[in-house]
């Protein structure tokens, strides 16, 4: 009884920890990468269109008022993580700053006003930046990657957690078969030593 106690609790923290963790951190870290990468989205609208356009306003409004938020949030819950994938996602938060810093110096920032439009050195450093090899480009893919292996070990933890408590279970239910058998053959043994008792007395 008292292993099936044990068994029972410690499959109850995995399933807590499971349900409170390693879900909800893969599923905030997915929504994270989308936003990010549909920062790219808005970025190269804003680099095309002079007149005020909804990509514009998603844009700033993702990162000054929806990022921070979702910021708290993943904090919140990286509280139960490891420490070094807490360091791994402070690394991660550095590198969305490094980002949206890029983002504002090669083309929100340089992209105020029509005139701004019409000048082909501003068009051409913000175009270079956001292809392969500029700084944008790079700034994104290192996000992607601290992203990509922050979820990659979220979802390896949830999967560990799944066979430790499916190992648990097993063991519990070899457990309780070896138990089964055992109180047969005694029972057995038992009722054999009783008659015999009984049996020898009268002859």
């Amino acid at each position: 009884f008292i292993t099936t106690y044990i068994t029972i609790q410690q499959s109850r923290e995995i399933n807590d920890r499971i349900s409170t963790v390693n879900t909800p951190s893969v599923k905030i870290l997915q929504e994270l990468k989308f936003s990010i990468l549909e920062t790219r989205i808005f970025l190269e609208t804003w680099l095309k269109e002079q007149k005020p356009h909804p990509d514009k306003e998603n844009l700033i409004s993702y990162r000054e008022e929806e990022y921070p938020q979702v910021r708290k949030e993943i904090e919140k819950v990286a509280v139960k993580w490891p420490a070094h994938l807490q360091d791994s996602l402070n690394q991660l938060f550095e590198s969305i700053d490094l980002l949206f810093t890029q983002q504002s110096l090669d083309v929100i920032d340089n992209f105020q006003s029509f005139d701004d439009y019409e000048d082909p050195t501003f068009v051409f450093m913000a175009g270079t930046s956001l292809e392969e090899g500029g700084d944008i480009y790079y700034r994104m893919g290192e996000v992607m990657t601290r992203l990509n292996n922050l979820i990659q070990e979220q979802k390896e933890n949830a999967n560990a957690a799944n066979e430790e408590m499916y190992s648990s279970f097993e063991g519990l239910r070899s457990l309780v078969v070896g138990l089964g058998i055992a109180l047969i053959v005694i029972s057995v043994i038992v009722a054999f030593i009783t008659s015999k008792h009984i049996v020898d007395p009268i002859k």
